[in-house]
């Protein structure tokens, strides 16, 4: 990655000394890379086209604690799923973000999501 982009997410970023655009993708590097799962990042898409906007620091959703979404094996292995990892193509990449496209982005989203629906389903039927 470049000296002038974020580490997590690959968006410009305006300081060189900067290491990530905003606190949500501090907190997903942190996370990622204190599980050590630092191979997600080399099997990752990024594509500016479903990049998400970034959210304001006072923001909410920045605030959720993504270490609701590990799970960790009876062998202590942590293991970070994101929802579209469970579509079988689209590992390691972002469900697609219609808010800077056209509308039809909105059908590709409704795909996106209600494919990955279905693989929780299939995940959640074949759980012991």
């Amino acid at each position: 990655m470049s000296d002038c982009t974020c580490q997590h997410c690959g968006a410009a970023l305006a300081d060189p000394a900067q290491r990530f655009c905003c606190k949500g993708c501090a907190g997903a590097y942190e996370l990622i890379h204190s599980l050590g799962l630092d191979g997600w990042y080399q099997r990752r898409i990024l594509r500016d086209d479903t990049r998400a906007p970034r959210p304001e620091d006072d923001d909410a959703a920045a605030m959720v604690d993504p270490a609701a979404y590990v799970t960790t094996d009876a062998d202590g292995t942590a293991s970070l799923s994101l929802l579209m990892d469970l579509v079988p193509g689209r590992e390691g990449s972002g469900v697609t973000d219609p808010y800077y496209g056209n509308d039809a982005g909105f059908d590709i989203s409704w795909d996106d999501v209600t494919r990955a629906a279905k693989g929780i389903v299939v995940r959640l039927r074949t759980k012991p």
